[in-house]
């Protein structure tokens, strides 16, 4: 931390997710290059994502507002945990059509996804 209470990184990795083509950044004070996976700390939760170039030392005028944090580098288990996690948001998906049907609820589910810690499972819909 920084004399203002800010976390403060040695670096600056760029992440892309699974469904966005862009890139976001995250913080770290370890080294990460290209098409590592790693676990993020992001706003939903944890979640997986790839580093798309390599990281780069740290500039706070290439950060808007507060950065999260670069985690770990993924092991196997997070990546199974992801492949679990798809299927588990297929049984989620189910189980939301039965509660808007039952509720006769004017929306049209789009998907479900649970971050990597399921600590959340996320809705999309109109």
């Amino acid at each position: 931390m920084n004399t203002e209470g800010k976390v403060t990184y040695k670096y600056i990795v760029y992440i892309q997710f699974e469904e966005s083509k862009k890139a976001y950044t995250f913080g770290s004070n370890v080294k990460y290059y290209t098409n590592d996976i790693v676990v993020v700390e992001t706003v939903r939760g944890q979640e997986l994502g790839k580093v798309c170039v390599p990281t780069v030392d740290f500039d706070a005028s290439k950060v808007k507002g507060d950065i999260k944090p670069v985690l770990r580098k993924a092991i196997p288990e997070d990546i199974k945990c992801k492949e679990e996690n798809v299927e588990r948001a297929k049984e989620a998906m189910k189980i939301c059509h039965e509660c808007v049907a039952n509720l006769k609820l004017d929306m049209h589910l789009i998907s479900s996804e649970y971050t990597l810690d399921r600590t959340k499972v996320i809705f999309t819909y109109v």
